[in-house]
């Protein structure tokens, strides 16, 4: 019969904090792996008890638990334990107990000390919500990444970090997130026992030299999370029957306007949309302007004498499209026309280019300063009314 893994919680400062649980399951075991023999030997010595040692730690943590997981097959009871705290928590114990349940050996834990937990009940943080991240990478580059990634968190962040590096990563968040509210806890449970607090750039002026263990709990963002997790489909804009009423935060029409034909189709595009948006949700339609087919392909190509012959531009200079044509224009009355119908409100409109294509040749010759101030131009002055019809592109946004 195979023996049992206890994964053994050891003070983590004052040695008062073992529990009874704990020494009883370290007298009767038949071996103890120990992160650092010699500092476990300090803590069985306390306490009288007398047990073989193997060491286990981070470096050797592959090999020694195959040897492990054979002692544990052969009947013997392992208990495991670090030099402080809970195994397993950024400290050895998680290969081991992978290698454990692959060969269906019982795992139990021995409830005791863990320094982040104890850190974050006095911080004065958020404790309904929390993200234990352990040590950062000594890499630059990789510390760097990680903080990246978790700067938008709203969640209280908790590292642990080592004395002389603590300087470098608290600048280092503070650059990523900010002038945060942070608590150092550092010493716990020892003589020196301490939780500093106030805002990062604060702790960082008034802290000559840290030293000791420490935890570093940080607010997490007051910014409203940026929500990644977007959730796309596509469908046949005149059929949308797949999709229920009421169900979507915002529809894209950005080709249906183009490329439908009548305005029967277009008319049902836009229904189609409208139904399955949620109350207040938006539409964004994308549309070919007339005015600007008629200047660019009618004018200025010289196509508009048989445009008019046949029968494609009429007396308004209206371009109607035939069945098998690719685009269709429109202008603004048009959208209106839809937009009332279906009693949509527009929040937006913009013109995406504006008179870009007019100026595609002067705009290539620009140089960088130049180009630089005409983007800045057009970015200001696209939403202005009368641009509208110089664009090539419309853009309009509605809201149900």
């Amino acid at each position: 019969m195979a023996g049992k893994l206890f994964l053994v919680a050891t003070p983590i400062g004052n040695l008062e904090d073992i529990t009874i649980r704990a020494i009883n399951i370290l007298k009767k075991a038949d071996l103890i792996a120990a992160e650092d023999t010699r500092h476990t030997l300090k803590l069985l010595n306390h306490f009288n008890i007398k047990k073989p040692l193997i060491s286990y730690y981070r470096e050797t943590e592959k090999t020694k638990s195959e040897i492990l997981i054979d002692k544990l097959l052969e009947g013997k009871n392992i208990a495991l334990v670090s030099d402080a705290g809970t195994p397993g928590i950024s400290d050895p114990g998680e290969e081991i107990v992978k290698k454990a349940i692959e060969n269906n050996i019982e795992i139990h834990p021995i409830p005791g000390a863990c320094a982040f937990v104890n850190a974050l009940i006095c911080s004065g943080l958020n404790t309904k919500e929390f993200i234990f991240v352990g040590f950062l990478s000594a890499n630059k580059k990789d510390k760097i990444k990680k903080l990246e990634e978790l700067k938008e968190e709203n969640k209280t962040l908790i590292f642990y970090e080592a004395p002389h590096k603590m300087k470098k990563t608290l600048e280092a968040i503070l650059e990523i997130f900010g002038n945060r509210k942070i608590v150092l806890a550092r010493e716990i449970t020892k003589i020196h026992e301490e939780f500093i607090r106030g805002t990062i750039s604060e702790i960082l002026e008034n802290q000559e030299e840290l030293r000791g263990e420490f935890v570093i709990l940080i607010e997490g963002s007051q910014e409203e999370k940026k929500n990644n997790n977007i959730k796309a489909y596509q469908g046949n804009a005149t059929n949308l029957s797949r999709f229920k009423d009421n169900t979507f935060d915002v529809a894209l029409l950005f080709g249906p306007m183009y490329h439908l034909i009548s305005e029967e189709e277009k008319l049902k595009a836009l229904s189609e949309a409208k139904r399955i948006v949620k109350t207040g949700g938006l539409i964004f339609i994308s549309y070919y302007m007339n005015e600007y087919a008629i200047i660019t392909h009618g004018f200025r190509d010289n196509n508009i004498i048989s445009s008019i012959e046949n029968n494609l531009v009429n007396k308004t200079y209206h371009i109607t499209p035939k069945n098998n044509d690719l685009y269709s224009m429109v202008r603004l009355e048009d959208i209106n026309r839809y937009k009332n119908k279906l009693n949509l409100k527009r929040i937006k409109i913009l013109a995406q280019d504006g008179p870009s294509d007019y100026l595609r040749s002067i705009i290539n010759k620009m140089d960088d300063k130049t180009f630089s101030i005409y983007l800045d131009y057009h970015l200001k002055t696209c939403e202005r009314k009368e641009l509208l019809g110089a664009s090539s592109h419309v853009m309009d946004i509605l809201k149900k």
